[in-house]
């Protein structure tokens, strides 16, 4: 759980474009971290500022080429 942000960690196997996403529980996107953004092959860490979303539970969605990953995230 978290309160004002959070720290996002993320590997890539290679460089390629990736999109990052904050959905609320009934799937409506509340904040565009990254569209389109080519990155490098390895770790990236992020921060994720959640300063305005209401406390509960979100879903952060990683799209990088065909490979979508979710993760949840808890704001107190």
């Amino acid at each position: 759980p978290f309160t004002d942000g959070t720290t996002i960690r993320l590997s890539l196997p290679a460089e390629q474009a990736i999109t990052l996403d904050v959905y609320d529980t009934a799937g409506r996107l509340v904040h565009r971290i990254y569209d389109g953004v080519t990155m490098s092959a390895g770790t990236h860490v992020v921060m994720f500022s959640s300063i305005g979303l209401h406390a509960g539970a979100y879903l952060c969605v990683l799209r990088a080429g065909e490979v979508v990953e979710t993760l949840l995230l808890i704001k107190r």
